[in-house]
């Protein structure tokens, strides 16, 4: 979870040290993804540690 936070602010830092603006589709991309993978995560951390249990 902190490496896909870390990397998402990293990569919205990169764009504005650049410059550059973010692209139209990559806002509502970006987004959704986001939403996606969070959730991903943490079932995937809950599955690993019902192995250990």
């Amino acid at each position: 979870m902190e490496l896909l936070t870390i990397l998402g602010f990293a990569l919205l830092e990169f764009l504005s040290m650049t410059g550059r603006p973010l692209p139209g589709g990559l806002t509502a991309g970006f987004v959704l993804i986001w939403m996606a993978l969070i959730p991903i995560a943490i079932l995937w951390l809950l599955r690993i540690a019902e192995r250990y249990r």
